[in-house]
């Protein structure tokens, strides 16, 4: 099977799955969706983690894993909303990992220790702080359809850009040297299509959705689902692969499937905030 039907084949199952386990599946204070998330962050971990190791040459003095208790840490913050939970455990788990180095650099004499310590905050950030505003949007008042919008707004940007990059982007690809496939066609049709399609869901579920903030909120979030794609790309380029990880067929990695929504969950949930739909 080619690479275009394989992509082809997970998108046509993997998105409606993921509609359907937000939709349908009972779940207590959104655990439901919080196992997802977590799922997605150890595995988004396991690779950026091997990443580093490739591109610095220096291995985490922690495991992978331990970041991705920042999930966690912000489902349990949604029980007890007066304590900052997930912004002390980010905290904490940042000055556990640099103090680390005061042992583990004596084994390099401590040359290895400043990219040690910055890859350990990038771990913490990306992916598990970006997924800690996918569980906060789990938690609003009107979550599943929020969450539907949200991910619509990706897969829609994400799969429309892609049909009109093959339709019409041959002349105008290479704009952007760090993906030179990308295309102008591709940005505008999927920008657009993926409003369209936001704005037609609200109509017909979610109608107390104003028709002007559906749109603001997909340029938006539109816009930071490219910026996602394209930073993934630059740490893929930084290290020398084409994908990060193979455990999605046709798309590689976790991280080469969830880059957009990565990018688009902090902006999003402030957006649920600023425009009163949280």
């Amino acid at each position: 099977m080619s690479s275009l039907a394989k992509r082809t084949a997970t998108t046509l199952i993997g998105v409606p799955a993921i509609f359907s386990y937000i939709y349908f599946l009972p779940y207590l204070h959104r655990f439901a969706t919080m196992l997802l998330i977590l799922g997605a962050s150890l595995i988004g971990s396991y690779e950026i983690a091997h990443l580093l190791e490739k591109g610095t040459g220096c291995k985490l003095a922690l495991p992978f894993w331990v970041p991705s208790l920042l999930v966690i840490a912000t489902w349990v913050e949604s029980f007890f909303p007066q304590w900052p939970i997930t912004h002390f455990s980010l905290i904490l788990l940042a000055l556990v990992g640099f103090g680390i180095e005061i042992f583990n650099g004596i084994g390099d004499n401590f040359k290895g220790s400043l990219s040690r310590i910055l890859g350990w905050s990038f771990l913490l950030v990306y992916p598990n702080y970006l997924f800690t505003f996918l569980v906060r949007i789990s938690q609003f008042e009107h979550s599943v359809i929020l969450l539907i919008l949200y991910f619509s707004f990706v897969f829609a940007n994400d799969i429309f850009a892609f049909i009109f990059g093959m339709w019409l982007g041959g002349s105008n690809k290479g704009i952007l040297k760090v993906s030179p496939n990308k295309s102008v066609a591709g940005f505008v049709g999927g920008h657009a299509m993926s409003i369209i399609w936001c704005v037609a869901t609200c109509l017909v579920a979610a109608r107390w959705i104003p028709v002007w903030k559906v749109v603001l909120m997909g340029a938006v979030c539109s816009t930071t689902a490219n910026i996602g794609d394209l930073i993934e790309s630059v740490i893929k380029r930084s290290v020398g692969v084409k994908d990060s990880g193979n455990v999605i067929p046709g798309r590689g990695g976790i991280l080469d499937s969830i880059d957009s929504l990565l990018a688009t969950a902090p902006v999003f949930w402030l957006l649920c905030e600023l425009l009163s739909l949280a």
